[in-house]
């Protein structure tokens, strides 16, 4: 027996779907798409995510910013980032002359308990 996969991909991730502070968990290795393939006319960075709060998975395309947050934190090796969480934030900017709300994560670091809790 064969596995079929999926043919169509989960709906981006649009700043409508999230709530400041938010968590999102990567569930597939990010990957990059090229300036030629991209609406963008550069590269992009991808990943495949499920929402906490809600449990639904979205595809994500990280800005610069984020996408290079995540590679300080989880590393250059996209199978490292497998299962990571990312905290996220809601910011408004100007894109091309137009006020946006941006999506930005930041690595998320789970709280440490205390040794109380650990035994």
């Amino acid at each position: 027996m064969v596995k079929l996969p999926k043919m169509s991909k989960p709906p981006y991730l649009k700043p409508h779907h999230v709530q400041q502070d938010d968590l999102l968990e990567i569930l597939e290795e990010p990957f990059i798409q090229t300036a030629e393939e991209s609406k963008f006319d550069r590269q992009r960075g991808y990943a495949v995510v499920r929402l906490v709060r809600t449990g639904e998975t979205f595809l994500w395309g990280l800005n610069g910013t984020t996408w290079d947050r995540l590679i300080d934190g989880f590393g250059d090796n996209s199978m490292l980032w497998v299962g990571k969480k990312v905290k996220l934030k809601l910011e408004n900017t100007t894109i091309r002359g137009q006020e946006k709300q941006v999506i930005y994560g930041v690595v998320y670091r789970e709280p440490q308990k205390s040794l109380a809790e650990a035994a």
